[in-house]
C-alpha cells in the first residue's frame, strides 16, 4: 500500500507542469460567436455576477462544444469555455478560460465562482470528471483556484483564497443549455443564485468549502495519464515487484520520464 499523500504529491506536480498547457490566459480576443447548436457549436450570453461586497459585475460567458464522445441525449463534450469581464479597479478587460485538453478529451474545469478583491480577480473551478480530478491532484475540497494579478492568471492554494469569497455565483450546471432553456441572453444575479440553489445537490457546490470532505473522490479511482489520452489505474504500477518492472510498464504504455509514476511509487525501495 502507498500513502495517499504520495499519490497526491505526484499528481499535484503533474498538474503544475501542465498548467501552462490548458490555456488559462488573459486576452482581449472577442468571445466565440453563437452558432445555434443542438449538441455542437457554441453559445455566448451575459451573466450578472453578485460579488461578495454586494456589487454586481456583468460577465460575458461562452461555451463551445465539440463533436462526438457523448451518449445519446447528452450534450457533447466541452471544447472551450470562458468568462470575460472588466476589472473594476483598472477598467481592464480580463478573460479566464479553460480549453480542450488532449489527455481528457474536453476542457478541464467548470467555474463555480468569480469575484474581485482589490485589484485582483479570483476564479474557483471544479475539475470536470474523474480524469480531470486525477490530473489536478485529487484536490480535497475539490477545487482549483486561480488569481488574476499583474496581467496574468496563476494557480494558488485554496488557503490563499480570501475568506469572504464563499458563494458560487455563476451558473454551474451545463450553463449553455440552462441559458437556452431560459430563452434569454442575459441572466440576472438573482436567477443565477436561484438556479444554483435548486440544481446543486452536493455541498461542495452550494458553498466554497475550506475543510476536507470525508467522502470526496471515492467514486474516482486513482489514475495516471501519459498525457496522450491513455489513463491507467495506480495498481498497474504499484503492484509490480520492483522499480525496474514498473518502468517496463511505463515503456509499454508510452509513459515518458515526466508522466511515469514509478519513481514516486517505488521511492526508497
Amino acid at each position: 500500500m502507498h500513502k495517499p499523500a504520495t499519490l497526491r504529491s505526484l499528481m499535484q506536480t503533474t498538474a503544475r507542469r501542465t498548467l501552462l498547457a490548458i490555456g488559462l490566459v488573459m486576452g482581449l480576443s472577442a468571445c466565440i460567436g453563437a452558432v445555434g447548436a443542438s449538441g455542437t457549436g457554441g453559445d455566448t450570453w451575459q451573466e450578472e455576477v453578485l460579488l461578495h461586497d454586494g456589487q454586481k459585475l456583468i460577465v460575458e460567458r461562452y461555451l463551445e462544444r465539440g463533436f462526438g464522445g457523448n451518449e445519446a441525449g447528452q450534450p457533447s463534450p466541452g471544447k472551450e469555455q470562458g468568462l470575460r469581464f472588466t476589472l473594476p479597479s483598472s477598467q481592464e478587460t480580463v478573460e479566464w478560460k479553460t480549453q480542450f485538453s488532449q489527455d481528457i478529451g474536453r476542457f478541464d474545469f467548470m467555474p463555480l465562482l468569480l469575484d474581485v478583491v482589490g485589484k485582483s480577480a479570483f476564479v474557483v473551478a471544479a475539475p470536470v470528471g474523474c480524469q480531470a480530478y486525477n490530473k489536478w491532484g485529487r484536490p480535497n475540497p475539490p477545487y482549483v483556484v486561480f488569481k488574476y494579478a499583474e496581467k496574468s492568471w496563476s494557480q494558488i492554494p485554496l488557503t490563499e483564497l480570501p475568506p469572504e469569497l464563499h458563494t458560487p455565483n455563476v451558473i454551474i450546471s451545463s450553463p449553455d443549455k440552462t441559458v437556452q432553456r431560459l430563452g434569454t441572453n442575459f441572466v440576472s444575479a438573482d436567477v443565477v443564485l436561484g438556479l444554483n440553489k435548486s440544481q446543486s445537490q452536493q455541498q461542495e457546490y452550494k458553498s466554497i468549502l475550506r475543510t476536507p470532505l470525508t467522502e470526496i473522490g471515492r467514486h474516482c479511482r486513482v489514475e495516471f495519464s501519459n498525457g496522450r489520452g491513455t489513463w491507467l489505474s495506480a495498481d498497474w504500477f504499484s503492484e509490480e515487484r520492483d522499480l525496474a518492472a514498473c518502468l517496463k510498464v511505463c515503456d509499454r504504455k508510452n509513459f515518458n520520464q515526466e508522466t511515469c509514476p514509478c519513481g514516486q511509487l517505488f521511492k526508497g525501495k
